[in-house]
């Protein structure tokens, strides 16, 4: 059994509360709870350390799973996780000496010890603060990264809350998993090159957006007919390149030959959709460049003895993370012979941008 860790022992401290303010009955749930979490942990580490240290000596540099193999691999990085966790909770990083280095933290290491939310108006009465902090962070881990981003603003006591490392601890251990990472083991060179700082980690590691679709808006010029000699006549097409994953280690590719709205094309995107133009494969992330192979109509209807291969690099905009993919690659890979033959395509149909999808769910 894993007790749950408290929020004392985040990356950033508590905030500091008067504990006159506060009933003593409270108090003590509080001082008890934290020793019997540290004392179990403590233990717990102590039993598995060997098994986690030694773990990472069997490492595989650039593995590549295949769909049968993925789930293990996905079970062995739930395992090395949940040890890797239970030693961060057994270490005692009480105070503000076990702020990790970042920018953010040393702007939150100059904020005053005590820390209340204050009333926006004089006769409001302020709800929030009869809710203790570690029943507030409990709530704070339901909630996306971007709402919890947007409670912070309001104020320097919601920050505090915010950067509590069971929040971030959440995010990393459902966005780091394989394919994300070349092998279950690489979360732990992740961990140690970040510390504590499971926010950092989460914000600067390159990850693949599974929450909506990328797109990219392609052009070209057809020339028309026109009745009059003096006139030319020029149509521009534009039509969508979309590209979805699936945490399993599948992606859906699209190429839409007509101006189908994305609108129509995005609720319907998935693996059983049956269209023209859609190709399923397989992807993996290996530093900040997409490998997609085996991309094959799923149908099974194509008499092409071709398949597939997409070489991409994952990026960030200014206004959002880890939402660009530029191509560097695309191949066509004959089945038997594996001889790859490159694709052309026009520079203007290498840019993926990501749209955020609410009703994919993840």
């Amino acid at each position: 059994m894993t007790y749950p860790q408290p929020s004392s022992s985040s990356s950033v401290p508590a905030p500091l509360q008067n504990d006159s303010q506060e009933p003593d009955e409270l108090t003590r749930f509080r001082n008890d709870w934290r020793q019997a979490v540290a004392l179990h942990n403590r233990a717990e580490a102590t039993n598995s350390s060997s098994v986690l240290l030694d773990s990472k000596d069997g490492a595989p540099a650039g593995e590549h799973y295949t769909a049968e193999e993925l789930p293990r691999a996905q079970d062995s990085f739930t395992t090395i996780v949940d040890l890797l966790f239970r030693l961060h909770i057994s270490q005692d990083t009480h105070g503000l000496s076990a702020i990790p280095e970042s920018f953010i933290s040393k702007i939150v290491q100059g904020f005053p010890q005590s820390l209340t939310f204050e009333r926006e108006e004089e006769t409001e009465p302020i709800h929030i603060t009869s809710i203790p902090d570690e029943l507030l962070v409990y709530i704070l881990r339901f909630l996306d990264h971007g709402t919890i981003e947007r409670f912070a603003s309001i104020s320097r006591k919601a920050r505090i809350l915010t950067l509590d490392s069971t929040i971030w601890r959440d995010f990393v251990v459902l966005g780091y998993k394989p394919p994300q990472i070349p092998y279950p083991e690489a979360i732990l060179d992740l961990v140690k090159t970040y510390g504590v700082d499971f926010r950092r980690l989460y914000i600067e590691t390159p990850r693949v957006r599974l929450d909506g679709v990328y797109i990219a808006v392609c052009r070209y010029l057809r020339p028309g007919l026109s009745e009059n000699a003096w006139i030319t006549v020029t149509h521009e097409i534009i039509y969508h390149r979309y590209l979805r994953f699936f945490p399993d280690g599948t992606v859906v590719s699209l190429l839409t030959s007509d101006q189908t709205p994305p609108r129509e094309i995005i609720p319907a995107l998935s693996p059983s959709l049956k269209m023209k133009g859609l190709y399923l494969g397989f992807w993996e992330l290996h530093d900040s460049v997409v490998y997609i192979t085996s991309l094959a109509d799923p149908t099974g209807f194509s008499t092409m003895p071709y398949v597939f291969q997409m070489t991409l690099q994952l990026a960030s905009r200014p206004l959002g993370r880890w939402n660009r993919l530029t191509i560097l690659a695309y191949d066509s890979v004959h089945v038997e012979s594996g001889e790859m033959v490159p694709v052309s395509i026009n520079q203007e149909k290498t840019q993926f941008t990501f749209s955020k999808v609410r009703s994919y769910g993840y």
